[in-house]
């Protein structure tokens, strides 16, 4: 009997400590961030130029030093928790290619330049220093950038879809708390037991 007396406290330590981890990591869970959104924004024609017999548009989601027209697109975003540790940003940008070749025509009548007989090839680029954002377009790094890139699909539209996952620190601060709190409270049991056991020797 003694020695089951002995080995409760210990034991009661376990529990509390496996307890207090899951409690410590829902406690922020209420105050956690999900909404979306869709709304309309402007991206830019920087670039028109023959490239083997092609006439190549390129079109940026940000502005950019040489601005040739500009093009509405929708921008719809979700942002919301992924798992119990991170956050996920999740942007779609989509514009119809006939809008983007009417701003082209409108730059060419503008400057007097004429229309290319073959057609256009259009890009839509989008540019980050920010490594960890992910896309279903094609990829490039060039002079410290990640550029995502998306053409023209079969419903005739220019669509990039972009995903940012990020640590929700509040849970990982609650963790490690539940953790710590872990260590502290079977220490202390251990200390109790060691002066149980002292004592009965």
């Amino acid at each position: 009997m003694r020695g089951a007396r002995t080995k409760l406290p210990l034991l009661l330590a376990v529990v509390a400590a496996l307890c207090a981890l899951p409690l410590l990591t829902a406690c922020d869970e209420r105050g956690r961030t999900e909404y979306s959104e869709s709304r309309t924004a402007t991206v830019y024609v920087y670039s028109v130029e023959e490239t083997e017999g092609e006439t190549v548009v390129r079109v940026s989601a940000s502005e950019t030093e040489n601005v040739l027209a500009t093009v509405s697109c929708i921008a719809e975003e979700y942002y919301h928790p992924d798992g119990a540790f991170y956050q996920a940003d999740e942007l779609t940008l989509t514009l119809a290619a006939e809008d983007v070749r009417a701003a082209v025509d409108g730059y060419f009548a503008e400057n007097g330049i004429p229309a290319p007989a073959g057609g256009l090839k259009l890009y839509f680029d989008y540019a980050t220093m920010n490594g960890r954002v992910l896309s279903d377009g094609e990829v490039a790094v060039s002079d410290g950038y990640y550029i995502h890139t998306a053409e023209e699909d079969a419903e005739g539209n220019l669509t990039l879809g972009l995903t940012l996952r990020s640590e929700y620190y509040p849970a990982w601060y609650a963790a490690a708390a539940g953790v710590a709190l872990s260590v502290i409270v079977i220490a202390a049991a251990a200390v109790v037991c060691a002066k149980a056991l002292g004592k009965k020797g």
